[in-house]
């Protein structure tokens, strides 16, 4: 059984609220809401968002 409070039909229409929400916040150049959610989410998600490319680098970097 899913913990999960949302079903997920409520879920998806969350998200695609939340998704919205990033849109409107990116088009007026407010990102702090969209960084304050991004702390939340573990590191390995962050990086298996970027690209192959960028997430080298970020690698690279840390390993100096």
């Amino acid at each position: 059984p899913s913990h999960d409070r949302w079903g997920s039909e409520m879920k998806v229409k969350l998200i695609d609220e939340v998704l919205e929400q990033i849109e409107q916040d990116v088009f007026s150049g407010d990102l702090t809401a969209i960084e304050e959610l991004l702390r939340y989410v573990p590191e390995q998600y962050l990086v298996g968002y970027l690209s192959e490319e960028t997430a080298v680098k970020l690698k690279n970097l840390e390993k100096s």
